[in-house]
This record gives C-alpha cells, structure tokens and sequence, in this order.
C-alpha cells in the first residue's frame, strides 16, 4: 500500500518520507532504493534505513555495494566511480539490473561501445528489461543496428510491459531510424 502511495504523491518531501517508510518495511525494495536515490536522498541515510534488514541476512553484504553504485550514479555523477563499484559485486554478470546500470554509467560517461555492450547484455538475460532500454535503443541507432531495434519491439504474449513509455520511446526511436517521419 505504501508503495502505490509514492507512486502517486509528487511532492518531493511528501514521497521521501513515504520510500522511506517502505524500506523501514521492507529493506530490499530495490525500486524505492534507487527512488530515494535519484531524488537526493544520500547513500548513508538510504543505508541506515535498510541496516537492520541486510545484517539479518549475511548473503546479502552485496547491498550496500548497490547502494554506494547508484548513490555514484544519481548523487555525484561519478560514473568512473559507479562503474567500479557496481563492477565488483560477484553477481554482476548474470544480474541484468547491475549490467544495466553498468551500461548506464558508460553511457553517461560518453564510452558508448561499452555502454552498448553491458544494455547488450542486460536485455539478452532479461528481455523485458525497463532499465535502461532507452539508452539501449538510442546506441542500437547510433551504431545503425536496425534490426536490433526491431528485436525490442517485437510482440510477446509474455511480456509485463506492453505499453509503457520505454516501449513507445524504442519504437519512436525505431522510426526515426528508419527515416519513418510520418
């Protein structure tokens, strides 16, 4: 219930406290994670807020790691920074979500033939991947990979993500690659 509530409040006090609410419930909810995040929150008080659901369980020391990479990411802009970080947490190369932040970073950090590579490898583990996908298509038309972008937009009767606005932004990326105006 809190979470949908942070979905629909839009002043920036307003949702801070009810993410933070959410993780006092439940410390992995990774989505409220990068949420906090993203609106400025700093990485230590995100920390602080999970501490005592991650120290229950030892397998899960990668979490602080995450935090301190999208912290890089959102916070400082230290994208050389991010990439080490979220580069050695051990799950790093079958987890599509670090691949694409990963790829994100590079992204931003303007090294576009690596960002290619880990979206590349983001979306071949997990095709239904929201992360990063725009950027994902942006460099799939930059490197003139049409038929890449039409593997993203092809129809899947399985896919949890029909019509959001990542989709409609890869097919109009699609289109203007396709020199496809009208």
């Amino acid at each position: 219930v809190n979470m949908l509530l942070t979905k629909v409040l839009s002043d920036g006090t307003e949702t801070k406290t009810a993410h933070k609410e959410v993780l006092k419930k439940c410390p992995f909810a990774f989505e409220c994670i990068e949420a906090l995040l993203s609106l400025g929150v700093k990485g230590n008080e995100v920390q602080s807020l999970i501490i005592n659901g991650v120290s229950e369980y030892p397998c899960f020391d990668w979490v602080n790691q995450y935090i301190r990479g999208v912290s890089e990411i959102y916070n400082s802009r230290k994208y050389q920074e991010a990439i080490a970080t979220l580069s050695s947490i051990d799950s790093m190369k079958t987890n599509p979500k670090i691949l694409a932040l990963i790829g994100i970073s590079y992204y931003y950090s303007g090294e576009y033939d690596r960002s290619y590579s880990y979206l590349k490898k983001s979306y071949d583990i997990y095709p239904f991947m929201k992360e990063g996908i725009q950027k994902y298509a942006l460099l799939c038309d930059m490197f003139k990979k049409t038929r890449e972008l039409e593997i993203i937009l092809r129809p899947s009767s399985v896919s949890p993500y029909h019509y959001t606005s990542e989709n409609w932004f890869v097919m109009a990326t699609y289109l203007y690659s396709c020199l496809k105006f009208e």
